[in-house]
């Protein structure tokens, strides 16, 4: 049970910082999408981390371990048309690191969600293909 609460922790994570992003014609919630990283209005990713529906039409991710080590939370599906995917997520990225905090216990990732509110800038490192990529987003 704790464990599934801590996979939906992260996903929240990933709800705050990726799928605030949107992409349409509308002017109200203005983003900007970089090569690595995206800008999202601070009112948009607001109005998500109250709706975990939305995340998991999208994505599926699980804890990944190293033995009995919690080693960073696995992309194992991803929806190729969401937006996870149009801004840079990949299915087999595994996320290592967000905001310098490294995601190796569940108290990691319980500490960054609760930092969310407060976030401007958003640094995620995932592991692809042997490589760490970082993923940057500014929250205004």
């Amino acid at each position: 049970m704790y464990q599934n609460n801590i996979i939906i922790i992260i996903a929240f994570i990933l709800n705050s910082i990726l799928l605030s992003v949107r992409f349409s014609t509308s002017s109200i919630y203005p983003i900007i999408i970089k090569n690595n990283g995206a800008t999202v209005s601070r009112d948009y990713l607001n109005s998500y981390i109250k709706d975990i529906d939305k995340i998991w039409k999208n994505i599926e991710i699980s804890e990944l371990k190293n033995g009995d080590k919690l080693d960073g939370f696995k992309i194992n599906n991803i929806n190729k048309d969401s937006v996870f995917a149009k801004i840079g997520l990949k299915e087999g990225d595994i996320i290592k690191m967000v905001n310098n905090s490294v995601l190796s216990s569940y108290a990691d990732a319980l500490k960054v969600y609760g930092n969310m509110e407060n976030t401007r800038y958003i640094n995620m490192q995932v592991l692809r293909n042997n490589e760490i990529v970082e993923l940057n987003y500014e929250i205004n």
